[in-house]
């Protein structure tokens, strides 16, 4: 043997992994443990120079998967696979000189941030989460025009932070780009256009951690994110929501196992679920988002998260709206009227038809307005509109706690 070494990290940037690994200078052979379900792989494989090649053999000496990517410096970073590359997944692991399994908390490096930039008549504020890897979401809110975009897009050491903007109505208007991102302070242009750009420096100005719940074995996966807050109460709900949905899936993925004498190849994640949280806007008083669920087990489900921090309870639809204006008719008479604004509406005929008979179950507050969606659609995925405030004033309770005029900044 030329080496042998222990190393942790993760797959998915959610669950766990224990490797051990003996090298020949050639040969590789180890096993591959995750750490929160003992579930365990043997390793089989070839280091060639830095690029490693693994097979992952389940206990009926199956090929239930593989491993490739570049060892470097005792780093690994690549791709997990299963028998036929139909599923993936991100895989990374490190050396661990005293190898402990002992589950990390899988939010440690998942946040949600709230960034604010001012300069003469304009506010710009940035609500902002880490979720996967590198990925970032979040929404841009202009004060100056009373508007909220959409932002998706990456945030890494080597290019800093990128997010593409678009409106509700499905169009691209820009991008912010910040080549010097740190934790307390964005530095960067949002960019419409070769010749039109605004230079903006955007200071940290809130910012909440994250809870995880994740789980894996030879036949399951399912990985949960959602903030927390210093609300204990609010901590409580959205984590009692979350934890119900993962007893449901571990429990039928028991149920599986128990009808099963042993697994084969095709049974490698054949349950796979996650949930993760879109960030609408957030400070002392009001937590709002949408927490968005998928599965292998059942459609994908949205369900709108509106917290009063101040009064310890969840806001709904009944504590904004007057009575006679209930859902349904503000959904006929408001909402299907903005969407004849949406760039598919003029263009695809099969747009125009679901938007006429769709519901907007979901509903969240911004800083300019609240935003009612749908639930998922095959075709056209989830689809918003965000009706200003002042547009609501004939809807809304005279004793609401909503107010017509925005924060400053």
């Amino acid at each position: 043997m030329k080496w042998v070494k222990n190393f942790k990290g993760r797959i998915n940037d959610y669950n766990d992994i224990a490797i051990s690994i003996a090298y020949d200078g050639w040969f590789c052979k180890g096993v591959l443990q995750y750490i929160r379900s003992g579930e365990q792989f043997t390793l089989d494989g070839i280091l060639d120079n830095d690029k490693l090649i693994l097979k992952e053999i389940d206990e009926g000496d199956n090929i239930a998967g593989y491993i490739k990517g570049i060892l470097e410096k005792n780093s690994f970073e690549g791709s997990w696979s299963n028998f036929d590359n139909s599923i993936g997944a991100p895989i990374y692991f490190d050396l661990s000189k005293n190898q402990k399994l002992v589950p990390s908390f899988c939010g440690d490096d998942k946040w949600l941030r709230r960034y604010t930039a001012a300069f003469g008549k304009q506010a710009i504020e940035l609500s902002i989460q880490k979720l996967q890897e590198k990925r970032v979401s979040g929404t841009f809110f202009f004060k100056q025009e009373n508007k909220t975009y959409q932002a998706a897009g990456i945030w890494s050491k080597q290019d800093g932070l990128v997010l593409q903007l678009r409106d509700d109505y499905g169009k691209n208007i820009g991008k912010f780009i910040a080549p010097k991102a740190s934790d307390k302070l964005l530095k960067g242009s949002i960019v419409y256009s070769s010749k039109e750009f605004i230079n903006c420096k955007f200071k940290l100005t809130g910012k909440l951690s994250t809870g995880c719940l994740e789980h894996s074995d030879y036949l399951s996966t399912y990985d949960f994110i959602f903030p927390k807050t210093a609300n204990a109460t609010f901590n409580n709900w959205i984590e009692n929501l979350i934890t119900e949905k993962a007893k449901n899936f571990s429990k039928i993925g028991s149920q599986v196992s128990a009808q099963k004498a042993s697994f084969t190849p095709e049974d490698r994640y054949h349950i796979r679920s996650n949930g993760w949280f879109e960030i609408g806007f957030f400070n002392d008083d009001i937590l709002s988002g949408i927490l968005l669920l998928e599965s292998t087990l059942e459609s994908p489900a949205a369900l709108s998260v509106n917290f009063d921090l101040k009064d310890n309870r969840p806001i709904h639809f009944e504590d904004i709206f007057r009575e006679e204006y209930d859902h349904e008719y503000f959904s006929e008479n408001v909402i299907r009227w903005e969407f004849t604004k949406h760039e598919f509406y003029s263009k695809d005929a099969s747009f125009r038809e679901w938007i006429k008979v769709i519901d907007f179950p979901n509903m969240i507050l911004l800083r300019n307005g609240i935003h009612f969606s749908t639930d998922f659609n095959p075709i056209y995925g989830r689809q918003g509109i965000t009706i200003p405030y002042d547009k609501l004033k004939g809807f809304i309770k005279k004793d609401s706690w909503v107010s017509f005029v925005v924060d400053q900044l």
